[in-house]
């Protein structure tokens, strides 16, 4: 994968991130990350529903085979 492969969104806090975050996950089955670390608080029922995906070691993020990253 190279960069231009990569999909950013950017939006300020409290506008409704973890909303569109749960819409990609439950209508498109698209998973997120955040650039933060522990983002939703640890809450793993919350980042099941919202298709998140928490750091690896060293802060990296793995996104499944053939996602969208």
């Amino acid at each position: 994968m190279n960069n231009d492969d990569v999909v950013w969104l950017a939006s300020f806090p409290r506008s409704g991130n973890t909303f569109l975050r749960t819409i990609l996950w439950q209508c498109f089955a698209l998973r997120s990350a955040s650039i933060y670390p522990d983002d939703l608080g640890g809450n793993k029922v919350l980042e099941s529903y919202v298709g998140h995906i928490e750091h690896g070691p060293g802060r990296e993020k793995r996104f499944p085979e053939g996602a969208i990253p």
